[in-house]
């Protein structure tokens, strides 16, 4: 209910939300399912937060230069640089797939990639936190938009019971108060 509500807010089909435990709780969902889906050879950019490589790694993904995937955190964890939505837009049209981790995204003017684009271009995985942007850290909440093909491989591989009754209560008066 968490995800058709947060994909009505965000003007995406319902199937291409996601619900998960938190950000790190996607970025490895994302790892395992861009790793049985063949997608071994991954580009992080750097510097960045740590998880995405550490995520890559327990998969047994090589991180390459000419990699099939691009991990891109946009505001950047730590240095805080952010990309504007038109470069990501680039940056999606000439990669195969572009991971984008927009957890902090309500902490910048630069204009995000939104939810509407992250489906229509098809190849663009975007990670959202509401841990972060909510100020709910002990209740993990995040969710991924994507195209219907991905939300469907990523869903395959959720794990029962990852998101708390009490983290998705949270999440439904978050966004129905004005959530953005």
């Amino acid at each position: 209910s968490l995800e058709v509500k947060l994909a009505a807010r965000l003007g995406v089909p319902e199937e291409c939300v996601v619900v998960t435990n938190g950000a790190t709780d996607a970025i490895y969902l994302i790892a395992e399912t861009l790793y049985r889906r063949g997608l071994v050879r991954q580009r992080i950019m750097k510097p960045t937060f740590a998880e995405y490589e550490d995520a890559c790694r327990a998969m047994g993904i090589s991180l390459d230069d000419s990699a099939d995937v691009v991990w891109i955190c946009n505001p950047n964890n730590p240095t805080g640089s952010a990309l504007e939505s038109s470069e990501l837009k680039r940056m999606a049209v000439r990669e195969r797939l572009l991971v984008v981790d927009q957890s902090y995204g309500l902490f910048t003017d630069v204009a995000e990639l939104s939810a509407k684009d992250a489906v229509e271009l098809g190849n663009v995985i975007q990670i959202h936190s509401m841990t972060k942007s909510c100020a709910i850290p002990g209740l993990r909440l995040g969710y991924i938009v994507a195209a219907r093909d991905w939300t469907e491989e990523l869903r395959k591989r959720l794990r029962p019971w990852a998101v708390n009754a009490l983290a998705i209560e949270a999440g439904h008066y978050i966004v129905d108060n004005g959530f953005r």
